[in-house]
């Protein structure tokens, strides 16, 4: 059987391949999540390693013994690190039943990195990627069960064959099993190969763009137990994929094929749009696949981009950064100087100005109702007696984000700051850098420069600038170092911005990644069901063609059948989509105050035209094969 198995491998190359590429695709999807998990784990235990080094504590003199590694003293203390750092709680109480123990202080952070110890890190690691791997298996079973099932269809006459030639089912279903596991080997080896290739370049794309967050550098790791995980799911799928089509053998009949060959075509409707519709309904079963392709691409495609619309919302609603890029402070002596930093920085825009901050109460209208409540001020040299009167800012509430924003004063005259009564009025304008100083409780107050001396008797200096100048942390350091300015501080909010870009940028293109690979295989199964379709259709083209149907009449049918395909395929998805953005908002809506998106129905239109594009395409590419072939051929062909 082996030998027969390996013949039809050979003489299937084409349908090998897609099944092996198919298989590939998904296994370096599945590897991929093992990989990233193994890395990210094995970085947060040297971040461990790097605040703690030893496994356990103990206050009181120990001794070492065979299983002790390491063993440093200090101040009474024993820190201890074992050769075998899963046996720590018994290799401790060995230790603690020879020697005198007063306390004992477990590294519980490292332990649970290895599944020991409280705050289990690794099985909730082992559960993340489950669950994971879980949802990634059942967007790509279909596709490879459908590959698996085309090709068996495929080998109907040869199964018909086998059976009329004395074989018994089992022995015809173990022939093609044997060939559909070498297949998966292949594929599964390749898939891990790629994995190992991928993921280096995914790990240095990681530490280039989000070396802040990390404040590390994450290396490539393989964690064998995770690696196990991603094998099992592997294995599970390919083993009931390629089982599921071998247990129609059971309802083959030798005579089958004789029934088969006959009751290939009706000519009853001629009709080209009653011609599709027919074959299509005719077809349905043969379609499915097509179906459930395009029910699995429009799902995800649709989840990526409503996910996407989440996360852009939280980032655009909530993370409110100042439209400067870089902030310095400096005391009263070198406050003179900030201008000549801003023209050494080349700002293009640029606000420099004296500030303190001051408590006062002030008595105000909001709501309808009269309150006075001690507020911070922020005051600066940079107006006339303004308070400006607008909030914008972000609370939270019961464990939940929102947006306030609102005006907090009806009307205000004056105010008391350090014994001064001030004239003030409210405006609505807003310096250049001040639009995220418009905190709740918290308000600014602009005075020009002898009000400001009064209030104010000592200060610090400020200036926000806006440049196009780029490395600016070494710049304003060897700036400060060559002229002395001990006092001078910054912010870089660029180096911010950068870093919440990166952030989004990391987030998305992960997510694309997946849906790529799963879209890629989606593709693969689309033109292997549409080539054996037409395959099975070659006497059916062949007879319309004798009876007048031409070459454009036949696409136009062929389109007709990819909008239906296509139109069913989206339909079904509709439903669940929206089921999935209700729980994507569900569960953003936990913690942020956020609009429900029902849909993004460019995305969901999106998802239509290109599934009928890509259907109706691989149905074009594989027609031409049939049509370049003679009438009498094709009539006449017996293959299937």
């Amino acid at each position: 059987m082996l030998k027969i198995s390996f013949k039809y491998f050979k003489y299937n190359k084409k349908q090998s391949f897609t099944i092996i590429l198919g298989i590939a695709l998904a296994s370096l999807l599945l590897f991929s999540v093992s990989i990233l998990f193994s890395s990210f784990r094995e970085y947060l235990i040297d971040k461990a390693l790097l605040e703690n080094d030893y496994h356990v504590k103990i206050k009181g003199e120990i001794l070492r013994d065979d299983n002790v590694i390491f063993l440093k003293e200090k101040d009474g203390i024993s820190y201890i690190k074992y050769d075998d750092i899963l046996k720590t709680y018994e290799n401790t109480e060995k230790l603690c039943h020879v020697n005198s123990c007063d306390e004992i202080y477990y590294n519980n952070k490292l332990l649970s990195l290895y599944g020991i110890g409280d705050n289990n890190y690794l099985e909730l690691f082992k559960s993340l990627i489950i669950g994971i791997l879980f949802i990634l298996s059942l967007a790509v079973f279909f596709i490879i069960y459908n590959s698996f099932l085309i090709g068996f269809t495929k080998k109907k006459n040869d199964i018909f064959l086998l059976l009329a030639s004395g074989a018994n089912k089992g022995q015809v279903g173990s022939i093609f099993f044997i060939e559909e596991i070498f297949c998966a080997l292949i594929g599964i080896i390749a898939g891990f190969v790629l994995s190992l290739i991928l993921n280096q370049f995914i790990i240095f794309f990681l530490n280039k763009f989000l070396y802040e967050f990390l404040n590390g550098k994450l290396e490539f790791f393989i964690y064998f137990p995770f690696m196990f995980l991603s094998l099992f799911f592997i294995m599970i799928l390919v083993l009931f994929s390629s089982l599921i089509p071998l247990f129609k053998i059971r309802g083959y009949k030798v005579l089958g094929v004789i029934k088969d060959k006959c009751n290939f075509f009706s000519l009853k409707h001629f009709n080209i749009f009653s011609y599709a519709l027919v074959n299509y309904k005719r077809s349905e079963r043969k379609y499915l696949g097509l179906i459930i392709s395009i029910f699995i691409l429009c799902l995800v495609l649709n989840s990526l981009m409503i996910f996407s619309h989440y996360m852009s919302d939280v980032f655009d609603k909530f993370v409110h950064l100042p439209n400067y890029d870089v902030a310095l402070i400096s005391d009263e002596e070198d406050y003179s100087k900030l201008k000549d930093v801003s023209n050494f920085l080349e700002a293009k825009k640029v606000s420099v100005f004296k500030t303190c901050e001051q408590k006062t109460a002030i008595l105000s209208k909001y709501y309808n109702k009269n309150y006075q409540k001690t507020s911070n001020l922020f005051i600066t040299n940079l107006g006339k007696g303004e308070i400006i009167n607008k909030v914008f800012d972000t609370v939270l509430k019961d464990d939940k984000m929102f947006l306030s924003s609102y005006r907090p004063f009806n009307g205000l005259n004056n105010i008391s700051v350090l014994g001064q009564n001030l004239k003030i009025s409210l405006t609505e304008k807003v310096p250049f850098g001040f639009e995220n100083m418009l905190l709740e409780g918290n308000y600014v107050l602009n005075l020009n420069n002898d009000d400001f001396n009064l209030v104010c008797p000592k200060f610090e200096g400020r200036a926000f600038i806006k440049t196009d100048k780029k490395g600016l942390d070494k710049l304003i350091s060897d700036y400060a170092l060559k002229n002395d300015l001990k006092s001078l501080s910054y912010i870089n909010v660029k180096k911010g911005y950068e870093f919440i870009n990166n952030v989004i940028l990391v987030v998305r293109l992960f997510m694309m990644f997946f849906t790529f690979i799963i879209c890629l295989i989606l593709i693969l199964s689309i033109f292997n069901v549409t080539s054996a379709n037409i395959l099975f259709r070659k006497r059916e083209f062949a007879t319309l063609k004798s009876l007048g149907f031409t070459n454009l009449k036949m696409n136009f049918c062929l389109c007709l059948e990819s909008l239906f395909i296509s139109f069913k395929g989206v339909f079904f998805a509709f439903p669940f989509i929206l089921i999935i953005s209700k729980y994507l908002y569900e569960n953003f809506s936990l913690f942020f105050d956020l609009s429900f998106k029902v849909i993004d129905y460019g995305v969901f239109i999106f998802s239509f035209v290109f599934s009928f594009i890509l259907i109706f395409i691989s149905m074009i590419l594989c027609h031409l094969n049939v049509y370049r072939a003679s009438l009498i051929s094709n009539i006449k062909d017996d293959k299937f």
